[in-house]
């Protein structure tokens, strides 16, 4: 996850020329980490609601290695965020394994923050910017 993390950020460490070792370290690799383990939670959460009877740690797992199509940001901001969104049929994978869930229940949870995600930038774009 880290790896892909940084490697997808690659352009990010010398963005204006100069090298930003620490940014780029923290920026990626940390928000990697963290944009993770909440996704952990947030999906552990709504699987438990719905009967999933796995740790959460076994998620984290499973989404620390769904995330790595994120590696294709060595190509762009754009293809970056295609491989976020070539990510999505793995995270519903990992929380139906790991969480004991239908691929149903699994959709559901991973569509949830997706939805959220999405109307906070919608909102953002036509009421905000």
């Amino acid at each position: 996850m880290v790896v892909a993390s940084l490697v997808g950020g690659w352009g990010f460490l010398w963005r204006d020329g100069e090298r930003h070792v620490i940014d780029w370290l923290l920026d990626e690799g940390g928000v990697a980490v963290g944009a993770t383990i909440a996704a952990a939670v947030l999906l552990w959460s709504i699987a438990r609601l719905a009967g999933g009877r796995g740790s959460m740690i076994g998620l984290w797992r499973g989404i620390a290695f769904a995330i790595a199509p994120i590696v294709l940001g060595v190509f762009g901001f754009q293809a970056q965020l295609l491989g976020a969104v070539l990510s999505l049929p793995f995270y519903v994978g990992a929380v139906a394994e790991t969480q004991s869930v239908s691929i149903r229940v699994a959709i559901l949870a991973v569509a949830t923050p997706a939805a959220l995600y999405v109307a906070f930038f919608a909102f953002y774009a036509l009421f905000i910017d």
